[in-house]
């Protein structure tokens, strides 16, 4: 971390200046070198590594600000989901599942607790070798909850060597339990060009 803070043009004074203030608020709350500082650091490694939106950077800080005066858990697992956010776009991960955004298409965001609202992308659930995928999909992550509330979307089963033009299903309004690699869609527009 230090290698990249003393290299000129990585961080802006504004952001670093963020970065002191927020590891002033940590060590007040108490909070531990690890994980805590050490998620804390790697996330913004890997922001900065991986280039994301500088405008999220700022409003990442912002959702830090609002956690730290809670409890210390919600902070800790939300610099936890921060660290795979912003190293592999990954919206969820745990031993049983990795829920992955295709891409940097969204913004942070808070109003009573964080939140991802996620552009246009695909999400990627992979459990036990296997993946599933929602295509052009668009939805909002609330990563304390590990919820995911989607908007529109396509599935199809290629995985079983079906034909992606011939049978899919286009989703509507759906919602996610991150934690869980399973999951069933109240309503869907299934197609089945046989």
């Amino acid at each position: 971390f230090l290698l990249k803070w003393n290299t000129a043009g990585i961080f802006k004074k504004e952001q670093q200046d963020s970065i002191i203030a927020f590891s002033s608020l940590m060590l007040a709350r108490g909070m531990r070198p690890s994980p805590d500082f050490e998620d804390y650091l790697q996330s913004i490694i890997y922001f900065i590594g991986n280039k994301h939106n500088p405008a999220n950077f700022n409003k990442w800080f912002v959702s830090l600000r609002k956690l730290v005066v809670q409890k210390n858990k919600r902070l800790n697992a939300y610099l936890t989901f921060s660290v795979t956010l912003f190293k592999d776009n990954s919206i969820n991960f745990s031993n049983s599942n990795q829920w992955v955004l295709s891409n940097k298409n969204f913004e942070i965001a808070y109003d009573s607790i964080p939140k991802i609202i996620v552009g246009s992308a695909s999400l990627t659930c992979y459990s036990r070798n296997i993946a599933t995928h929602i295509y052009n999909t668009s939805g909002v992550c609330y990563p304390i909850d590990k919820r995911w509330e989607g908007r529109n979307g396509v599935m199809n089963w290629t995985r079983v060597k079906l034909d992606s033009n011939k049978v899919y299903a286009e989703l509507n309004k759906y919602r996610l339990n991150l934690a869980s690699a399973e999951f069933s869609i109240d309503s869907v527009r299934f197609y089945y060009k046989g």
